[in-house]
């Protein structure tokens, strides 16, 4: 029997459990011998420059108003002034409800296919920008990594800004709940 024919999808997660579990695997994937397989092209850096390019689209379709288009661009260039003080580390990448499983005890992180070069504290929010945690979306969900709540809102406004030009891209924003305005706005009301 495999491992994953034991494993159940993981209903209800506290931000305490993704913050031990994305520790667990950090440190484990440390003395990983196999990081080759993560491409350095594929890094944070280059997060950065596909937000910018969703930023441009995004604005020249005017789906963003000026105001929010400019606090974008000033979370894109803080995290541009950020970046050369992260530690690259082997992040998830796509750390969301559906990839993650538990035997009933342990959480388990699975399909690893967009595994990255991010940093320490990316995998937690980029768990927080997923539809379903957003009732977790609060001050207090702020300031749980090292990079401290500034940081993390800009963080996060990044990874919704991606999520948006590949939805619009992908035209899989037909039918959502909220506007991109209305999205990333809500994550500009946490600072």
């Amino acid at each position: 029997m495999m491992l994953m024919d034991e494993l159940k999808p993981a209903v209800e997660t506290s931000v305490e459990q993704i913050l031990d579990l994305t520790e667990l695997y950090t440190r484990s994937l440390v003395d990983f011998p196999d990081t080759h397989l993560v491409p350095v092209v594929d890094n944070f850096a280059s997060l950065l420059s596909e937000g910018q390019q969703a930023l441009a689209l995004l604005s020249e379709r005017r789906l963003l108003s000026s105001g929010l288009q400019k606090q974008l661009a000033d979370h894109l260039d803080a995290l541009l002034r950020l970046a050369p003080h992260l530690t690259p580390c082997i992040c998830h990448g796509d750390l969301g409800p559906k990839n993650i499983m538990t035997d009933g005890k342990t959480l388990f992180a699975i399909d690893w296919e967009d595994a990255f070069w991010g940093f320490l504290g990316y995998d937690y929010l980029y768990w927080l920008t997923f539809f379903d945690n957003r009732r977790h979306h609060s001050p207090a969900m702020l300031g749980r990594t090292i990079w401290g709540k500034e940081a993390e809102i800009s963080i996060i406004m990044l990874i919704v800004l991606l999520k948006c030009g590949l939805a619009l891209r992908n035209n899989s924003h037909q039918g959502n709940v909220l506007t991109f305005e209305q999205r990333l706005g809500e994550i500009a009301a946490l600072a």
